[in-house]
């Protein structure tokens, strides 16, 4: 039978679509898939396996055409009303019956002294600009909202544009080129490609298969709204020319059953599971590539890097494991994965301390509490630094149950905050003693009154002071450890808390796997579609043996409780919750959980669940 795919992307990382084109090749039967060019992947053409071919359209140039002509089409209205009103307003000063009073010639004399007359107003002009440029900032801050306020309604114009414009290029090029293949079955992969499949379906006469990866009826994401409302539209339209249906899980099956009783219920579940994977040994590649010792333990994230799936959280998280586990990203992302890069960097220099000066020599020690003072004196600058600076090296004392060094303020600004605690006492003691004593006179409570509120102000000085001096401390700490750092490069031994891995490719993946301790899916249960997914992280940790830290969606959580391959955390994950639990795992919890995963995959792969998959399609057949 030959059947084409079609997929709104390009098609190669997407496992599932490959995935079932393999399935199928293995059958006999001829596979073609149709997608979309991108910035990875802009060849016009590909093969995968023995012979599954991969067209991919240029929507891009459609779309940009789509887009000149409209924007060109606009522009060239505005510059005629421009014109017409400019005409307009010519007209009127040369035809005194249009304004009721004759055309005054205008008198370009003694122009330079009349505008002298202004001067006045000139000043003022000069003053508000002089105002403006030393309150540019607050003053850009409010324009910027206000212009992002006003702007807003446009932007959701313009992305309903965009999406309009991507759905109908879509729809021409996929459908012209299934139309062109002439398939005996056309397979649809997600909603954005099922316009073109049922054009390509009424053009053909043959059968309709649509598989959603997702319910794509309430997603999470950039403009996630306008996008749910275009699923919504293409299924209400479209949904009834489907002949088999297929998706992901249980849940979501009997949600679209829900959502749309006139659908077809001819349908099948087929998991993201992955093939039954051959028995080898993990080689080492993770934690080479992560510069970590090989006996430490890794709690790993795999997939998109974004603030939306928690990923921040995973991150903060190091914070709180034992000193034996470190977070491992491995994956892309946009400008989230900057941010959570940022995070991490500052919590890994936070960790970076501790464990170089544990392992100091006392020479190396009292250089760099040496390096300290010099730092300190250099960036105090002022008549007394030197005598400060001796102040901080009396307080510098070595803490060696936990490899630290002493950073509270001076003892200079510690007995004042002391000895203001002792006046407060005794001044709530005299007061208290007044008032026992009958004395409410006027003056009596006016003057504790003034006195509060100068001690109040030279306890607000003391605070800020201590903050600048704690800040000129901790700076003075972070120079001196990078010079440190630069004098013995390959001396220190430092473990990482959190290390970034890029995306690799997928037939790859399972190696890399197999060197974390757990795997952890973070995603906050925020939609249907998170509620009832079964991702393909649920059988790509198992499959190398790493047991799973995920949120309670209801898939996953029948999983885990009927297997025991991994543990559960908050729909709605914070750092604490995810630390806590990893915390409390002993290395037999681990292990057994790892077995677990052994059994889980062998009864549940891609090889059992396809058969059922398999069966709906081929009972099709051509027409």
């Amino acid at each position: 039978m030959k059947i084409v795919a079609a997929v709104p992307n390009s098609a190669v990382k997407d496992g599932r679509v490959i995935k079932q084109a393999k399935s199928l090749e293995s059958r006999g039967h001829e596979v073609s898939v149709v997608g979309i060019q991108d910035a990875d992947n802009p060849s016009y053409r590909s093969v995968v396996g023995q012979s599954i071919l991969i067209f991919r359209e240029d929507i891009k140039a459609k779309t940009t055409k789509w887009r000149q002509t409209i924007e060109f089409c606009v522009s060239a209205i505005a510059i005629l009303a421009a014109i017409a009103s400019i005409l307009a307003g010519y007209r009127l000063l040369q035809d005194p019956s249009r304004t009721g009073q004759p055309a005054v010639p205008i008198d370009w004399s003694g122009t330079a002294s009349h505008l002298a007359s202004y001067w006045q107003e000139f000043v003022y002009i000069i003053a508000i600009l002089v105002i403006l440029a030393l309150f540019r900032k607050p003053i850009e801050q409010t324009l910027r909202q206000l212009s992002s306020n006003i702007w807003s309604p446009f932007d959701q114009i313009q992305a309903n544009f965009n999406m309009v414009l991507k759905v109908r290029a879509i729809r021409k090029t996929q459908a012209k080129r299934i139309i062109e293949l002439k398939p005996d079955l056309i397979y649809c992969h997600e909603a954005l490609s099922l316009p073109a499949c049922a054009d390509a379906k009424q053009a053909l006469g043959v059968s309709l298969v649509y598989d959603a990866h997702e319910f794509y009826d309430d997603v999470t994401g950039a403009n996630a709204e306008l996008v749910c409302r275009f699923y919504k539209s293409i299924h209400r339209k479209l949904l009834d020319k489907v002949d088999f249906f297929v998706t992901v899980t249980p849940t979501i099956r009997d949600t679209y059953f829900e959502k749309y009783p006139d659908m077809t219920r001819a349908s099948t579940v087929l998991w993201n599971s992955v093939p039954k994977p051959p028995v080898s040994e993990y080689d080492g590649r993770l934690h080479a590539k992560t510069n970590l010792p090989d006996d430490q333990k890794i709690l790993l994230y795999q997939g998109g890097i974004s603030l939306k799936r928690k990923v921040d959280q995973v991150v903060l998280a190091a914070r709180n494991l034992p000193a034996d586990w470190s977070v491992v990203l491995m994956g892309s992302g946009g400008q989230d994965l900057v941010t959570i890069k940022k995070i991490a960097k500052a919590l890994n220099e936070e960790f970076e301390e501790p464990q170089i000066l544990k392992q100091l020599s006392p020479d190396q020690l009292e250089d760099f509490k040496a390096s300290i003072v010099r730092y300190l004196e250099r960036n105090l600058g002022h008549e007394n630094a030197a005598v400060e600076a001796r102040d901080e090296r009396e307080e510098l004392q070595w803490q060696k149950e936990t490899g630290s060094v002493e950073t509270s303020p001076s003892n200079m600004y510690r007995n004042s905050a002391e000895q203001f605690d002792v006046a407060l006492r005794k001044r709530t003691q005299k007061r208290n003693k007044f008032k026992s004593q009958g004395m409410q006179l006027k003056i009596a409570e006016e003057f504790s009154e003034a006195v509060d509120d100068i001690m109040h102000d030279a306890d607000q000085i003391i605070s800020f002071q201590a903050k600048i001096r704690i800040k000129d401390w901790k700076l003075a700490k972070k120079l001196a450890l990078t010079e440190l750092l630069q004098k013995n490069p390959e001396f220190f031994q430092i473990v990482p808390r959190v290390v970034f891995v890029p995306a690799v490719p997928q037939s790859e993946l399972l190696d890399w796997t197999k060197g974390a301790t757990v795997g952890v899916i973070p995603y906050p249960i925020t939609s249907l579609n998170h509620w009832g997914c079964g991702p393909n992280k649920l059988w790509e940790y198992p499959a190398a043996r790493v047991p799973i830290l995920a949120t309670p969606s209801v898939e996953i959580r029948k999983i885990i409780a009927e297997y025991g391959i991994g543990w559960t955390i908050e729909a709605d994950p914070t750092y604490g919750n995810i630390a806590t639990v990893i915390s409390h795992l002993t290395d037999a919890d681990i292990a057994q959980a790892k077995q677990s995963c052994t059994t889980f995959i062998e009864e549940s792969n891609w090889d059992i669940h396809t058969q059922s998959w398999l069966d709906g399609i081929e009972g099709l057949g051509p027409k």
